[in-house]
């Protein structure tokens, strides 16, 4: 079996259908154990206090020290190369856990480390951070192994806010925060790309749908990225790709039609091109390394 598993919350461990799970990361980590890729259906936050080597997400390589704070969303492929001893928290959680607020504004979309293209899957916390995720982190694990105490779920919600608003507050100390009019939209077109890149190619159809013409989108993100409003869209469509080779079986041909590709062979083009490598190649290679080697 090659492809990459697709792991649900109430599968991968025992649930009782709560919307979340919190545990010891040392207590489901063995040294010197390998794991092969895997993808979830739900979040991941992973708060790291002691480890070193390599987290691959997404096919990007990020490296694992101490004091790390990981992000996964549903769908993200990613696996771990640790040298030695792995200590600190994995925080897993259903959007049904959100759903539960009566807010106007979904929380999970004011995280930008959830929201995919442009966003960092890591952050180093500045030092005034981690005695603070240290302290929420091990009282979310305390409420999670008294399920069935006074306010259990609200105390773990209110503890997962507080950490992901912790989160968001290292994301801009370290990026710095989006206010102005351009940056927001160029936000907001990201976000688009990550809902509709299979299905909108252009950069008029993201115009469209923000109300400006796609030149004057096309230029401003260029002055906000660096890069044109096209790229954008080209590495999320490669991102898909990339998701489809992995964790299915479906031929060149299948995933060329289902990412809305005239025919395989314009796919193929376009794949390597921007992947360096054809889709056939970026398999096998992928599989060879993680699927094989580490298994």
């Amino acid at each position: 079996m090659t492809d990459i598993p697709l792991h649900h919350l109430h599968h991968h461990l025992d649930q009782d259908g709560l919307p979340y799970k919190i545990v010891k990361i040392e207590d489901i980590w063995q040294p010197d154990q390998h794991i092969a890729p895997d993808r979830h259906s739900y979040y991941a936050l992973f708060w790291v206090k002691e480890g070193q080597g390599q987290h691959l997400i997404d096919f990007e390589e990020y490296t694992v020290r101490d004091d790390s704070l990981f992000f996964i969303a549903p769908g993200q492929v990613h696996y771990w190369q640790i040298e030695g001893s792995f200590r600190g928290y994995a925080i897993l959680f259903l959007r049904d856990l959100f759903d539960l607020d009566n807010l106007t504004t979904d929380f999970l979309q004011t995280i930008d480390v959830f929201q995919g293209i442009q966003y960092t899957d890591l952050l180093y916390p500045r030092a005034s951070f981690v005695p603070v995720l240290d302290s929420l982190a091990a009282q979310l694990w305390a409420e999670s192994e008294h399920p069935d105490a006074f306010g259990q779920l609200t105390a773990v919600r209110a503890l997962l806010h507080l950490i992901l608003i912790h989160a968001q507050r290292c994301y801009l100390a370290q990026i710095g925060p989006s206010q102005n009019q351009e940056e927001q939209m160029v936000h907001q077109f990201l976000k688009l790309v990550r809902q509709h890149a299979i299905t909108d190619h252009s950069v008029q159809a993201y115009a469209d749908r923000l109300g400006v013409t796609a030149g004057y989108l096309s230029e401003l993100v260029k002055a906000e990225l660096g890069q044109p409003a096209g790229k954008a869209i080209r590495q999320q469509l490669v991102l898909e790709a990339k998701r489809l080779l992995i964790h299915s079986e479906q031929t060149v041909h299948e995933i060329a039609y289902q990412l809305n590709f005239a025919d395989s062979a314009y796919f193929s083009r376009f794949f390597k091109r921007e992947a360096k490598q054809s889709p056939t190649a970026f398999r096998t290679n992928f599989r060879k390394k993680y699927l094989t080697t580490h298994r």
